[in-house]
C-alpha cells in the first residue's frame, strides 16, 4: 500500500506521510509549515507536526526571533538547547518566522513594513492583505493548538524571545488575553529587549543608593508614545484602556530573563525614549522591574539574572536559568526556601571586616551601605530573608551600588527561609559558610526566630560572627541585631499600646540571636520617630529588666534612611537624614505593679551624624526622661 499523502489547510497547512513521519524534527529545513491566519499565512518551524495526534507533549515552547526574522536559526539553537536536556520528548519548540516587505517570500506569506511604526515586534498590522496584528497570529497560533485536539496532555505553554523577540514577548504580555482562552498555563519570558512598554510616564533610575523617579525628560517629548509607553499605541492594544492594560499585564505571568554581561551598545536603540530607560539593556531591565514592582505588581512578575552572558542568545536558552523557566527542569524542587543570585558563578574567598550595620527601616542609607559592602572586601554577599517571594529589591541595589560606587562584590545571593527545614539544608548551610557579608532584610523579625534560631543555619552564622564578617540588616533585620529582641511573636505593637499596657504578654521578647560582644545588654527599635517608637522602646526596655533581671542594659532607636555602624574596636557612628538615639535604663531593676506604668529616670542620648563615638557601654549620656503613669516626660 502506497503512503497517502495529503495537506490539511483548514487550520495548520502541513503536508506529511500519513503511514511514515519523523516523532521529532532539529533541522529547519525538514520542519518548515505553515499557519493560516486568514487568507495569508505565517511560516514557522516546529519539532512536532501539529496536525496529529501527540500524548507525551506537555510543554510547548514558543521561540521568537530577533531583528534578523531569522526564525529557523532559533528553532535549531532552541532545539539543540533542548537536546541537551534531553527533553524534547515531552517539550515542543515551535520558531515563527515574521517576513518584512523586502524580505524574499512565498507567495501568500504574511508580511510587515520596513518603519518602526509598521514593525511586527511591535504588534503592529501586516501590509499584506489579512492586515492582522503580529500579536494577533500568534494568539491564534496558540488557540489552535491549545483547543486542536492533537495535544491532550500539553500543560504548559512558554513565549519567549530574545532581543527584538524580547521586545516583542514584553509588549505582548501587556495586551494579550490568551490565558483566558486556553486551558494551559501560559508564561512570556522577554530575554535582553533594548526596550520596554511602560504604562505610565514614571522612569526609575538608579543612584545615591535607591531607585530613584527620574526627572521627565524635557527634550523628549515623545518619550511616554508607543513603543516606549501607552500613548498612541499599536491598534492591539488600543483596544483596551491603560488600566485594562494595566490589570491583564498584572495578571499575565512574566518572567524577566537577563543576561548579566549584556551591557554593550551594538544594536542597542539608543533614541531618547530608550535612553529614558537606562543605558544598556541590563540596566533598563533592573529599571523595568523596579518599575513593575511599584506599579503594576509587586509579587506577579519575577527576575532572573544569569551570570557571565553577554547579548548571546544560544548562550541564554542554554543556560541553567532557562532550564528551568523555560523548558521546565526543576531539579530537586526545595519547599523550603527560595535563592536568587547575581554575579559571578565561582566563588573567591577573601577577608572580611567584622563588624554590625544597622539600618532603621524605609529607604537606603548610602554611608552605611557602602561601609557594608566596602567590608566584604570583594567577596560575597548573601541576603537572607523570611518572605515569601524574591522581589530582588536588595539583589538588585547592592549589586548597582557595587557598580556605581566602584566597591567590588564577586556576587550577591538571596536565600528566602519558608521553614525550619531551610535552617537544616546542605546548600543553604555551604551559602552561608562561603559569605563575606550577610545582610537580614526587613519584613517580620518573627520568622527569623522561628525559622532560623537555633538550627545548623543558625549557628554557621554565628560561626561567621566569630570569625568577623560584615553583618548588617534593615527593619525586622535590625529588630534581631541586640543581646534582647522583641520577638513580635504575637503581633506588632504602638507606643500607645505599650505605655497602656506595660504588662501584656503581647511583649514577647527571646534572647540574643548574635552573641556577639559589641550587642551585649542591648534592645533595638526601627522606623523610630516616623512610627513614635520612643513610648513602646521604653516599655520593651523595662519588660527585658523585669523578665530577665538585667541591671544594665541599653536601647538603641533609628530612624528611617538612617544607619549606626558598630565597628570591632567598639566604636560606633551614625549616618544619614534621621536620628540614632540611645537609651540606658535605671541602674535599680523596677518590679512590676497592676497601676499605671511608672518607669526611670532613663539616661538619654541622640548621636551627632558622621562623628565617631565610644561603643554605647562608655557613652556620655547628657539628658533623662521618665514615664509618669504611663506618659513619657519630658
Amino acid at each position: 500500500m502506497f503512503a497517502l499523502r495529503y495537506c490539511l489547510s483548514i487550520i495548520f497547512i502541513s503536508c506529511f506521510s500519513a503511514t511514515s513521519f519523523a516523532i521529532v524534527c532539529d533541522d529547519y529545513k525538514d520542519c518548515e509549515y505553515r499557519f493560516k491566519a486568514r487568507e495569508n499565512f505565517l511560516t514557522y518551524y516546529s519539532s512536532h507536526k501539529t496536525s496529529i495526534t501527540h500524548p507525551d507533549i506537555e510543554r510547548l515552547v514558543i521561540i521568537i526571533h530577533g531583528a534578523l526574522r531569522n526564525g529557523h536559526e532559533y528553532f535549531n539553537d532552541t532545539v539543540q538547547a533542548a537536546k541537551k536536556l534531553s527533553v524534547l520528548r515531552n517539550t515542543m519548540v515551535l520558531a515563527p518566522s515574521f517576513r518584512k516587505v523586502t524580505d524574499a517570500r512565498k507567495e501568500g506569506e504574511l508580511y510587515w513594513g520596513r518603519r518602526w511604526y509598521t514593525k511586527w515586534k511591535y504588534g503592529y498590522i501586516s501590509e499584506d492583505s489579512d492586515k492582522i496584528s503580529s500579536f494577533e497570529v500568534i494568539d491564534l497560533l496558540i488557540k489552535n493548538i491549545s483547543l486542536s485536539g492533537y495535544f491532550p496532555n500539553l500543560k504548559t505553554i512558554v513565549v519567549t524571545g530574545h532581543s527584538a523577540g524580547g521586545q516583542f514577548t514584553q509588549r505582548y504580555a501587556v495586551g494579550t488575553e490568551i490565558r483566558s482562552k486556553i486551558t494551559q498555563d501560559i508564561q512570556f519570558v522577554p530575554s535582553n529587549p533594548s526596550s520596554y512598554m511602560y504604562l505610565d510616564e514614571s522612569r526609575y533610575h538608579f543612584k545615591t543608593g535607591n531607585f530613584e523617579l527620574a526627572a521627565t525628560p524635557t527634550n523628549c517629548t515623545d518619550y511616554n508614545h508607543y513603543i516606549y509607553g501607552p500613548k498612541n499605541r499599536a491598534a492591539y492594544l488600543k483596544k483596551f484602556t491603560v488600566e485594562e492594560l494595566r490589570n491583564n499585564f498584572k495578571k499575565n505571568n512574566v518572567i524577566y530573563l537577563m543576561s548579566e554581561e549584556d551591557k554593550g551598545i551594538d544594536s542597542l536603540d539608543r533614541s531618547c525614549g530608550a535612553m529614558s530607560q537606562g543605558k544598556n539593556r541590563f540596566e533598563r531591565a533592573k529599571n523595568f522591574f523596579y518599575y513593575v514592582k511599584k506599579k503594576i505588581t509587586y509579587d506577579g512578575h519575577h527576575f532572573l539574572s544569569i551570570p557571565e552572558v553577554g547579548h548571546d542568545h544560544i548562550k541564554v536558552y542554554e543556560s541553567q536559568e532557562a532550564a528551568t523557566i523555560i523548558f521546565g527542569l526543576k531539579g530537586e524542587e526545595n519547599k523550603h526556601f527560595l535563592y536568587g543570585k547575581i554575579g559571578n558563578i565561582n566563588d573567591v574567598q577573601t577577608d572580611s571586616d567584622s563588624q554590625f550595620v544597622m539600618f532603621g527601616g524605609g529607604r537606603n542609607e548610602i554611608e552605611g551601605m557602602k561601609s557594608f559592602l566596602t567590608a566584604a572586601h570583594g567577596g560575597d554577599l548573601l541576603i537572607i530573608s523570611g518572605k515569601k517571594n524574591l522581589n530582588h529589591r536588595y539583589t538588585h541595589e547592592f549589586w548597582n551600588m557595587s557598580e556605581q560606587e566602584k566597591i567590588p562584590l564577586d556576587s550577591v545571593e538571596v536565600i528566602s527561609f519558608l521553614g525550619r527545614d531551610a535552617g537544616e539544608d546542605k546548600f543553604v548551610l555551604d551559602k552561608i559558610r562561603k559569605a563575606e557579608a550577610i545582610f537580614f532584610t526587613g519584613g517580620d523579625q518573627s520568622k527569623y526566630i522561628i525559622r532560623i534560631k537555633n538550627t545548623s543555619a543558625h549557628r554557621e552564622i554565628l560561626n561567621k560572627v566569630r570569625s568577623g564578617i560584615s553583618i548588617a540588616g534593615t527593619s525586622a533585620g535590625l529588630a534581631i541585631m541586640g543581646e534582647y529582641i522583641f520577638s513580635a511573636k504575637k503581633g506588632g505593637l504602638s507606643s500607645r499600646y505599650v505605655l497602656k499596657n506595660p504588662n501584656s504578654e503581647y511583649i514577647a521578647l527571646v534572647h540574643d540571636f548574635f552573641f556577639s560582644p559589641l550587642l551585649k545588654n542591648l534592645i533595638t527599635d526601627t522606623h523610630f520617630t516616623e512610627r513614635k517608637r520612643e513610648g513602646r522602646l521604653l516599655g520593651f526596655m523595662f519588660n527585658t529588666q523585669v523578665k530577665f533581671q538585667e541591671e544594665i542594659l541599653y536601647g538603641v532607636g533609628i530612624d528611617e534612611q538612617t544607619s549606626l555602624e558598630l565597628t570591632i574596636d567598639f566604636k560606633m557612628k551614625s549616618f544619614g537624614k534621621g536620628y540614632v538615639t540611645f537609651y540606658q535604663a535605671p541602674e535599680i531593676l523596677p518590679s512590676r505593679s497592676l497601676g499605671p506604668f511608672n518607669f526611670g529616670p532613663v539616661r538619654k542620648q541622640i548621636l551627632l551624624k558622621n562623628k565617631s563615638y565610644p561603643h554605647f557601654n562608655s557613652l556620655t549620656f547628657k539628658n533623662h526622661i521618665n514615664i509618669l503613669d504611663g506618659q513619657v516626660f519630658p
